[in-house]
């Protein structure tokens, strides 16, 4: 027998691999669908009418998995940040060395080519040789969620030369960007999920069922993620919990994570917590909107200054796998289409209203009731998970969001619940959101 909390999780890509700190509430599991035959006939004279049925395995369904993560920057000097040598091509992702050859481009935005760069941006050229001095360097801000969000909004294009990867700014000592804008490819990135169970009483890394290490292992293969959502409440943890799918799940007898990159995972200075987070509002319409302007209250229009409750993002892919129809045998999927991609939430303050303090959520309730002719509005949101001025802390920067009428609660304290959609700025683009990791010194 084995426990879930002896199970560790591990993301394989190419040949790079990173263990995944994952919590309790994780899972995986696959099915199939079926056929049904059966007959459907009128009695003969003798009053006997055959009801017979046959069931067949048409296809196994898209493998299902998921599992949450706590939100955990922080800033390590044992090489080049993840995020860069996510940049490498040919070898996919690795930890750069001193003497790696460098096949590394970073466009701003899709199709645009940029400089090439790793670890701390530094301009290296194609097929540079990488320094000591780069290789080695200090502080930059990295977690294994910027992997996963990497895989989540899709990696860019790959030729035999060079990797556009169009989705991270250059990391910096500071933080890192990972950008909504190059999004819009059919495909999401892929890879393998590992699930070793038992893996706790195992120190060398190297998992073998075959031996004594009494382990089972299970691969989820060609894995996406289809969705994240991050909760911010107020007496928790921040976190993010991650959903997808892959084509087959398939027991395998080793596994070997010796070469896994586990940079963090001890860590418990990085942790963020959801009371410190704030957020700022600011309207396109400020004659709709006028926020901090209207009443003659000081501040600058359009802005709304609201302390939350609670709330939280979805991020979708809308995913969709592809599963032949071939009679007689048991069908896999053979890969996956992108969907429409969407990102909701809600968020919850207390109402409030001053004349004084025209920026307020009840001022807020006001102007959208108000609001008969705006279509569509549109603001600019940025949630600050763990607070202005903390470190370590996380941003999720919304620049064109809708913002449904806000709908009173009647708790104990009168309160408002307020859905939004993070929407591009026009239509065909993907420029919906960036998210801001800034680390924490381990």
């Amino acid at each position: 027998m084995f426990l879930k909390r002896d199970t560790k999780v591990f993301l394989k890509k190419g040949t790079a691999i990173w263990e995944i700190p994952v919590m309790s509430g994780f899972s995986f599991s696959q099915g199939n669908t079926t056929s049904e035959v059966v007959l459907k006939e009128m009695a003969t004279a003798a009053g006997v009418s055959r009801r017979g049925r046959r069931v067949f395995n048409d296809a196994l369904a898209p493998a299902d998995w998921s599992f949450a993560t706590y939100i955990r920057p922080f800033k390590s000097p044992v090489q080049a940040s993840i995020a860069a040598t996510a940049m490498v091509a040919n070898t996919g992702y690795k930890i750069l060395s001193a003497g790696d050859t460098v096949w590394a481009t970073y466009g701003a935005s899709a199709g645009t080519a940029g400089t090439y760069f790793v670890a701390n941006g530094a301009g290296l050229g194609t097929g540079t040789v990488v320094p000591a001095s780069i290789a080695d360097a200090a502080a930059n801000v990295h977690a294994v969620e910027e992997v996963l969000w990497a895989q989540f909004v899709g990696l860019g294009t790959y030729t035999s030369t060079s990797y556009t990867f169009l989705n991270f700014e250059a990391p910096n000592s500071t933080d890192l960007d990972i950008q909504f804008t190059g999004g819009n490819n059919i495909s999401l990135g892929e890879f393998d999920l590992y699930f070793i169970l038992g893996a706790a009483y195992d120190a060398d890394r190297d998992y073998d069922d075959a031996a004594l290490d009494e382990v089972l292992v299970y691969k989820i293969a060609n894995c996406i993620i289809n969705q994240a959502n991050v909760n911010f409440d107020v007496d928790g943890i921040a976190m993010v919990e991650w959903t997808g799918q892959g084509t087959v799940i398939s027991k395998q007898t080793d596994f070997d994570a010796r070469t896994a990159i586990t940079q963090g995972v001890t860590a418990t200075s990085n942790f963020i917590r959801n009371k410190l987070t704030s957020l700022t509002m600011v309207a396109a319409n400020t004659t709709a909107y006028p926020g901090a302007a209207d009443n003659t209250a000081p501040g600058t229009a359009g802005t709304y200054t609201i302390t939350l409750t609670g709330g939280s993002i979805s991020f979708s892919n809308n995913a969709t796998f592809l599963t032949p129809e071939t009679l007689g045998i048991v069908n896999r999927p053979i890969g996956h289409i992108a969907g429409n991609k969407s990102i909701t939430g809600n968020f919850t303050a207390y109402i409030e209203e001053d004349a004084d303090l025209a920026d307020t959520s009840g001022q807020l309730l006001a102007d959208a009731l108000a609001d008969l002719t705006t279509v569509t509005n549109s603001f600019a949101l940025t949630f600050i998970i763990g607070g202005t001025g903390n470190t370590p802390r996380f941003h999720i920067s919304l620049p064109t969001a809708h913002l449904e009428i806000p709908k009173v609660q009647s708790d104990d304290i009168i309160s408002v619940d307020i859905a939004f959609h993070g929407l591009p700025s026009t239509i065909s683009l993907s420029d919906e959101a960036t998210l801001k990791y800034v680390g924490a010194s381990l």
